[in-house]
């Protein structure tokens, strides 16, 4: 399944995958965390830089959505993240357009 991530919902995704669970979890949230990894190119293009309070910041300019390919497997793991942050209550505002987005990922044939 494609779905186009901007540079925040590619940061604000990594929050939201599992902090823990079995072997084949864990194999999973690490696949899904490369392939949306900023790549050497993309930290230059885009301009992200660290900030001293630990804050990414990037330029909007030629900062560009960037699709990604996820297999059922890994829509399957970012859907039990997202899950086991909402009984945690520990969806954000900042994250909470996304995880939406994301759980929608395979209902309908789209992303």
């Amino acid at each position: 399944m494609k779905i186009k991530l901007k540079v925040p919902e590619r940061i604000q995704l990594q929050t939201l995958l599992l902090k823990q669970g079995g072997m084949i979890d864990m194999e999973l949230r690490s696949a899904i965390k490369d392939k949306i990894r900023f790549t050497p190119e993309e930290i230059q293009l885009f301009e992200l830089s660290d900030l001293p309070d630990g804050r990414i910041i990037w330029n909007p300019q030629t900062a560009k959505e960037v699709e990604f390919t996820f297999t059922e497997s890994e829509i399957k793991n970012i859907k039990s993240g997202i899950n086991e942050k909402d009984q945690k209550k520990l969806i954000t505002s900042n994250n909470y357009d996304l995880a939406k987005r994301l759980l929608k990922l395979g209902k309908d044939g789209n992303s």
